[in-house]
């Protein structure tokens, strides 16, 4: 069900076996029930998780971090949001509890809220100013019970509650079991089949109680037979999820590479694979924001043809040659002879002939008439 699994430990953050809480009849044993600040980092900027609480997720990362929005909180300051843009994702938190006496009945809970999207304009919320999700994403959330203490949400020794498509919605889904061990861990699940453009789930006010204290005998861990309250447990439900998209060897004679779209593919997780931004990846294929469906076998681009440089010929040379040689003779110049009546161009003398002046013209106004 689930392939490469990111468990993100905070050092100090979880319940060891240092510590033992009193397991007393009814009383809530989780630390920071209300998934409250301070959130503390999970190994990057935007992935944090509550006091108390560890981050898992697998296949695409994940953000998470406290959310502040009235409408989706159900008590206290903050909700506990764990979102993936533009992807499906499988995430989620736990905590471990010690010093539960070994064959107690126990009642875990949680509040979740689901919202997805492909509203690219107004993020489908409506008039109401409220979220109206679209509810094909498939997206659920449900809270489970490792009776043996473990930290592997995909576990089988998990027993999980029902799943339940909390969109938009404030849902609580509970789930009992019967500790084998005196540490237990609780988990909060949430997963979609279909990758939105907004796809976030919010958890809070979860709970863990002892409803019949254990012997401190050896017990047989399972599903608490009888249970009477809502969400009682239910055998583990596979969740489709999208794994991560593998990279193909798809380059073409014109250096473009296509990637062939295979089930579960999405954009998002397309770019991702191959590093570039998913704005590239629609400019590539003139795919509109907003438009997120792809048909399986359907040929992306994920690189474009790569530009071709024309190879210009070299420059002809060209080789001396070794030809006949010429000789030109010059031919002596021949003295002409006077012509009759010629004139020489040259003398012993040259007379030179002076140049008579202009004679200046002298213009006499008449009287009482003005000469412009």
């Amino acid at each position: 069900m689930i392939g490469t699994l990111s468990l993100l430990l905070l050092s100090g953050a979880l319940i060891t076996s240092g510590y033992e809480p009193v397991a007393a009849q009814g009383s809530n044993l989780l630390t920071n029930p209300g998934l409250e600040n301070p959130y503390l980092g999970q190994g990057a900027p935007d992935q944090t998780a509550p006091t108390g609480w560890s981050l898992w997720f697998t296949g695409y990362p994940v953000t998470s971090f406290p959310h502040t929005d009235l409408t989706q909180i159900h008590g206290g300051a903050v909700a506990w949001n764990i979102r993936k843009g533009g992807a499906p994702f499988t995430a989620g938190g736990y905590q471990q509890v010690s010093g539960i006496a070994i064959g107690s009945t126990l009642h875990a809970s949680m509040w979740g809220q689901n919202y997805t999207c492909n509203d690219t304009v107004h993020s489908c919320i409506g008039a109401d100013s409220k979220h109206h999700s679209d509810t094909s994403s498939g997206a659920i959330v449900k809270v489970g019970i490792d009776p043996t203490g473990g930290t592997n949400p995909a576990s089988g020794q998990i027993i999980w509650s029902a799943n339940s498509g909390a969109f938009d919605v404030w849902t609580q889904v509970g789930v009992d079991a019967v500790n084998c061990n005196s540490t237990v861990t609780v988990f909060l699940f949430a997963s979609q089949a279909t990758g939105m453009f907004i796809n976030a789930t919010y958890f809070d006010d979860t709970s863990l109680t002892v409803t019949t204290p254990g012997t401190g005998t050896t017990a047989t861990c399972g599903a608490a037979a009888g249970s009477p309250v809502p969400g009682a447990p239910v055998a583990p439900t596979v969740v489709a999820f999208a794994p991560f998209v593998q990279k193909q060897p798809g380059e073409q004679p014109d250096g473009s590479i296509l990637h062939t779209v295979q089930p579960g593919d999405t954009l998002a997780g397309i770019a991702y694979a191959y590093k570039i931004t998913l704005d590239e990846l629609r400019t590539l294929n003139n795919i509109q924001p907003g438009d997120n469906f792809l048909k399986i076998g359907q040929k992306v681009t994920v690189r474009g043809p790569t530009p071709i440089t024309p190879t210009l010929p070299p420059p002809p040379t060209f080789a001396p040659t070794n030809g006949p040689i010429i000789t030109v003779t010059p031919i002596p110049a021949v003295p002409l002879a006077p012509t009759a009546g010629a004139l020489p161009l040259t003398g012993p003398t040259s007379t030179l002939i002076p140049l008579i002046p202009p004679t200046p013209v002298i213009v006499t106004p008449r009287p009482n008439v003005e000469v412009f």
